[in-house]
């Protein structure tokens, strides 16, 4: 089974290989979760990343962000999904 660092690794380099994404270096890791399919067992990691995505008018200084969850799969590493992360 692959560690967190590893999984952490896989979805960033994954996001990265996405347009639009390849040259961004504000890409932060903010939740981490080991998941378990009741049905069989599998484990996943699933892992936040998120990224500033522009200004918040509310908060001149602070800048809103955007966030995106990869399933990966914890014995091989692959990432299997990406999905919007809606907090």
């Amino acid at each position: 089974m692959i560690g967190v660092k590893e999984a952490a690794k896989n979805a960033y380099e994954y996001m990265k290989e996405i347009p639009g994404f390849e040259e961004r270096i504000d890409i932060v890791v903010e939740e981490v979760e080991l998941s378990e399919d009741e049905s069989t067992g599998k484990k996943y990691w699933l892992i936040t990343l998120g990224y500033p995505v522009g200004f918040n008018i509310l908060q001149p200084t602070s800048r809103s962000k955007e966030y995106k969850i990869f399933k990966v799969d914890a014995d091989t590493g692959e990432v299997l999904s990406m999905k919007i992360r809606n907090i």
